[in-house]
């Protein structure tokens, strides 16, 4: 039977960049390692700070899934997307285009003549850097057929390992799918050397069956997703892959035990009332885990790397420093340590540090909150007073930075539980029209708030480059 590569591209559908936070994506592609899906596609950097930020981050938590990377279509910026992934174990790169004459003239402003030079000048500086390069043929169905084939050939001959073709609009009929298909593989010889991938929407509902069909044609990789219709659903697939693969001719490394609960789990992730679902699949090993404050770095340490992380160096200083902190007043299982590495490991450059600081609430007299901070080594505080602690804590920091963000979402929750339960809290900040979502975790739901507000305005200072 032929092998063939699940391409999971959640990460990239519009629906992700909607709803999912920073910490959430990563989470999805902890989830999708975990089912062994084959390849992981990292969405289109266009914002190059966060977009290469969560590239190395995912890139530092999955293990033997290929990371999937997309560069631009005259490759300049191949070396700085490369870089982004360098820490994936298995590493791709690819390159998109459509092929029709109106889309590449005014999306692309490349003229037909030139879109040769363009394939081959992208997919060549692709494959300097990596092995393994995918060329993506957008709109081929309903594009023009020559330019098609042009395309394939010369991304063929420059270096492409993957070719894949795309119908966007999930308009193709099973049997018109597996007709061009067929017809691609005589046209294009060369075809033959190189794996053919398929990209079918599921908007008209048509897309597991499209898929399923065209194996026959000889497609060896397909695109899906875990939410929306972009692609067709990966448990609907992998559930018929898990009955009927020795029918359909192919074989797959995903773990179909373990791949309903975590699609489930990723699922979920897009649903803000069943948010708890994929935690508690991410908490589902080790939960006899129990570390007071004499354990060491070495053994605090070993135990985030058995939740599957792999930590920098100074994400793993903060995870033990914040470690230390906690477990000075109670034992930290599974559940805590998952929680410490979410919140202070794979986050941006802390531009502003919490130094400490001093609340003073009651029911007959105004909050007030005295707030310290470090900026590139000077001491800056402030005080203020505020409706409750919570508020006059967030308008100090406020004062410090010297801007006031429009506060869209506070939550606080105990993430376990018990008189000294570990709380956390995420505060979503917009600037500039942009979410951002920070998030703390302390023992004191006041110093988890303020942690969670200090990440979210690290994330706008280095994102918006003010820092």
């Amino acid at each position: 039977m032929r092998n063939l590569t699940i391409n999971d591209i959640t990460l990239c559908t519009a629906l992700a960049a909607e709803q999912l936070s920073f910490r959430e994506k990563v989470q999805a592609a902890r989830l999708l390692g975990k089912m062994h899906v084959s390849q992981i596609s990292l969405p289109e950097m266009k914002n190059h700070k966060a977009d290469a930020l969560l590239a190395r981050t995912v890139a530092s938590v999955i293990t033997d899934t290929v990371l999937c990377a997309r560069i631009k279509t005259d490759g300049s910026d191949a070396e700085q997307v490369y870089a982004s992934i360098a820490a994936a174990k298995h590493k791709k790169l690819a390159v998109a285009l459509p092929a029709s004459q109106a889309q590449l003239e005014f999306f692309c402003h490349i003229k037909p003549a030139a879109v040769q030079e363009t394939v081959q000048k992208s997919i060549s500086a692709a494959r300097a850097l990596c092995d393994s390069v995918e060329f993506i043929a957008e709109d081929a169905l309903r594009g023009d057929y020559t330019i098609l084939t042009s395309c394939i050939a010369t991304a063929i001959e420059a270096g492409a390992t993957t070719v894949t073709i795309c119908d966007p609009e999930g308009y193709a009929l099973p049997a018109e799918m597996v007709a061009f298909i067929e017809k691609l593989y005589a046209d294009v010889p060369a075809l033959k050397d190189v794996t053919l991938g398929l990209h079918c929407s599921n908007a008209c509902k048509l897309a597991p069956a499209t898929v399923l069909e065209s194996l026959s044609a000889g497609v060896g990789q397909i695109d899906l997703c875990c939410a929306g219709d972009q692609a067709p659903n990966v448990a609907t697939v992998l559930a018929i892959l898990a009955q009927r693969s020795e029918k359909l001719g192919v074989h797959t490394d995903v773990l179909y035990t373990e791949a309903k609960t975590c699609a489930a789990a990723a699922a979920a992730l897009f649903d803000k009332k069943a948010g708890g679902k994929a935690a508690a699949v991410l908490q589902n090993e080790g939960e006899s885990l129990a570390l007071d404050a004499n354990a060491d770095k070495h053994t605090v340490l070993a135990a985030v790397a058995k939740l599957g992380y792999s930590l920098s160096s100074e994400d793993a200083l903060r995870v033990y420093e914040e470690f230390g902190q906690i477990a000075a007043s109670k034992p930290i299982g599974t559940r805590e340590l998952d929680t410490i590495v979410a919140a202070v490991a794979m986050q941006v450059p802390a531009t502003y540090k919490l130094v400490n600081y001093v609340i003073n609430s009651g029911n007959t007299f105004s909050s007030s909150a005295h707030v310290t901070v470090e900026k590139s080594g000077k001491v800056l505080q402030a005080i203020s007073l505020g409706d409750g602690p919570i508020d006059a804590a967030f308008k100090a920091l406020e004062q410090i930075v010297g801007h006031h963000y429009e506060l869209d979402d506070f939550q606080i929750h105990a993430v376990t539980e018990g008189r000294e339960a570990v709380g956390s809290a995420l505060v979503k900040l917009r600037s500039e029209g942009t979410l951002h979502a920070g998030q703390g975790v302390s023992t004191d739901i006041i110093g988890a708030s303020i942690r969670a507000y200090l990440d979210a305005i690290n994330k706008i200072v280095y994102e918006e480059g003010r820092a």
